[in-house]
């Protein structure tokens, strides 16, 4: 499967089943859960300047809902032959969708066409598969050609208030340590998290407009 569970704006998997929200969830439902803080902040720093912004965590969100290539070796290559053609991906895609779905590469031209740009220009040897190092390139290509803007907007905001209430210094950036407190506070889904996205002028009170709004 070539997006599986989804995260819903607290990084927390909501399994829609749709495609564009990271609705595959052929591997295992805890699979973002178990990942570990330091591998949350290699991916969440992508640059490797010690620093994420939100932009930065959101696409981190994002990429955790999709597979890595050798999750999607082994669900698309119905051949064993060591790479995935374009029959064998469209084959995986579908199973995952109902026969009526716009979602259904069958029902979809535009989406098949994309999708279908997207593996051959991933296909470096052009030999119509795609290897493990190929994958890689597609399933990026995927991620991008199939994310909800709406949802995207959604998870930015959200993520725009934890970042607030961790960052002490406000210059916008989670540093490592910042992080560290982003991703407990998280994973945990603390009274104090959730005080901070009220207190949104951060004078320690909520009033009844912060509680409303």
């Amino acid at each position: 499967a070539y997006l599986e569970g989804g995260h819903d704006e607290d990084g927390h998997d909501d399994h829609d089943g749709d495609h564009g929200d990271g609705g595959h969830d052929d591997h295992d439902d805890d699979s973002d859960d178990d990942m570990s803080e330091a591998d949350a902040w290699a991916l969440m720093d992508a640059d490797g300047d010690g620093y994420a912004n939100v932009s930065e965590i959101v696409d981190g969100f994002i990429a955790m809902d999709a597979p890595t290539p050798e999750e999607a070796m082994e669900d698309s290559d119905a051949d064993n032959s060591g790479g995935v053609s374009w029959d064998e991906f469209v084959a995986e895609w579908n199973s995952d969708e109902e026969e009526g779905s716009d979602e259904n590469l069958s029902n979809n031209a535009q989406l098949a066409s994309d999708l279908h740009a997207a593996f051959n220009s991933s296909d470096a040897d052009n030999d119509d598969n795609l290897s493990i190092d190929e994958l890689g390139s597609f399933i990026d290509q995927v991620v991008s050609l199939t994310s909800d803007e709406e949802d995207t907007a959604e998870m930015t905001e959200i993520i725009q208030l934890f970042v607030s209430c961790v960052d002490t210094d406000d210059d916008g950036l989670l540093d490592e340590m910042e992080f560290s407190e982003f991703y407990m506070m998280l994973n945990d889904e603390s009274d104090e998290m959730m005080f901070c996205m009220f207190d949104t002028d951060g004078d320690d009170l909520i009033t009844p407009s912060e509680y409303a709004s």
